[in-house]
């Protein structure tokens, strides 16, 4: 007898708000399922058309439904699970799946599109340090103590004035010191270190011996 729970064909999945994990084709990724109830196995704006399993002897235990969605019942499962997921957008994506005693919940995957993803850091960088240069400090941000953080290159000496943090991201504050005579042109790439996700500065010219300040976004 099929150990699967029936599932009528016109089941409708209500979106949870659980975090998705993201799809990465070069790992096994791993998770603990609850011993009691149902697993759903989902994938944000894709869906998956065909499983392969193993051992084989925990088939009855797993199903794909039409839907795109995969269901795990664990109940008499003494091992790991191992699945392979293959998603309507050509991808293949192994898991390990773990019996343990805990809450039924959803497995949430997701697709990530690399340029997608790095428009999306920019923007959110981008909008960050246009509120610090403001004067503005976005919600959430509060003052931390750092190690000296100094930075330098030729002409421009760069000193640390406040930093600020709030997960995922650090800001650092820092006053550039012209020290020539002559009037500089900032250019990001002048003191960018690894490290850095986004910087820019006040103005776009340093006058000879005048300052600016310089933003700089890290992840933490």
């Amino acid at each position: 007898m099929n150990k699967m729970l029936l599932l009528a064909s016109g089941l409708l999945m209500t979106t949870q708000l659980w975090a998705a994990t993201p799809l990465n084709p070069t790992e096994v990724l791993q998770f603990s399922i609850a011993k009691d109830g149902l697993t759903r196995i989902s994938i944000e704006n894709d869906s998956i058309d065909g499983i392969y399993v193993y051992p084989m002897e925990y088939e009855d235990n797993i199903k794909h439904h039409p839907s795109g969605h995969v269901f795990v019942v664990a109940e008499d499962m003494n091992s790991s699970l191992y699945v392979t997921l293959l998603t309507k957008r050509g991808l293949a994506q192994d898991l390990k799946l773990t019996p343990a005693k805990k809450k039924a919940e959803p497995i949430l995957l997701k697709f990530e599109d690399e340029k997608l993803h790095q428009k999306e850091l920019l923007d959110q960088t981008s909008s960050l340090l246009e509120k610090f240069i403001q004067g503005l400090i976005p919600g959430g941000f509060y003052r931390i103590e750092i190690e000296e953080a100094s930075r330098s290159r030729g002409s421009l000496s760069c000193v640390v004035e406040t930093a600020y943090q709030k997960a995922p991201y650090r800001v650092l504050v820092y006053t550039v010191k012209n020290e020539t005579g002559e009037k500089v042109t900032l250019d990001n790439r002048l003191l960018w270190e690894e490290g850095d996700l986004a910087l820019a500065f006040d103005k776009s010219q340093i006058e000879a011996n005048q300052t600016a300040k310089m933003y700089v976004i890290q992840k933490i």
